[in-house]
């Protein structure tokens, strides 16, 4: 079995955190709407000042060893992920998934997913607001990582995708922005074209 994913990346294991949400400080509604009422062509960028200091406030360390004192937009995505992109996605996932169980345990949460986390909401608010650059420019660099953070899975699913790598039975392949699906064939399952190289799945 084959698993698709734009990054090559695997979902990452429910890290632990307080219910209801903690308010934001400086990320919050009544900062975004005063960016939108402002409404001078630099909305996004405003935005992305706000989570940023947000996100610093919340956790200086990670700040600092992501360098996102100085990360523009265009580049925090990258950041973001650049640790697993460099890693294979199943031993990632392995240590991903000990993390969050042992937070889980000593009930730890780690700042920096949960700002993120909690942002993404008040982010939201400015998304019907974007121009059409600005949109796309939300949806390449920003979005990716409100996604991520947000779409993290049960530890029984992570257990069982493991389960399936160590059987020889499930594997991840990166296809990027620009690959197709052909589910037409005689055959059963699909077969995925990305450049030039084709894959039964």
């Amino acid at each position: 079995m084959t698993m698709m994913s734009r990054k090559g990346l695997l979902p990452e294991a429910d890290f632990y955190f307080s219910i209801p949400y903690e308010p934001p400080v400086i990320c919050t509604p009544e900062a975004l709407d005063a960016i939108i009422d402002a409404d001078d062509g630099n909305m996004l960028d405003a935005a992305y000042d706000l989570f940023r200091q947000e996100l610093a406030l919340a956790d200086p360390e990670y700040a600092a060893s992501v360098g996102l004192e100085t990360l523009a937009l265009e580049d925090f995505c990258d950041r973001y992920f650049a640790e697993r992109m460099a890693s294979d996605p199943f031993i990632w996932a392995e240590r991903n998934l000990a993390e969050a169980q042992r937070n889980y345990e000593a009930q730890y949460t780690v700042a920096w997913r949960y700002a993120i986390l909690r942002t993404h909401e008040v982010i939201e608010l400015l998304v019907p607001h974007l121009d059409d650059r600005d949109f796309k420019r939300f949806s390449r660099y920003f979005k990716p990582v409100f996604v991520d953070d947000y779409a993290t899975v049960p530890h029984e699913s992570i257990q069982r995708m493991l389960a399936l790598h160590r059987a020889g039975k499930l594997s991840v392949i990166a296809i990027g922005e620009k690959y197709r699906i052909d589910s037409h064939g005689p055959e059963s399952g699909a077969i995925l074209q990305v450049d030039d190289e084709s894959t039964r799945c």
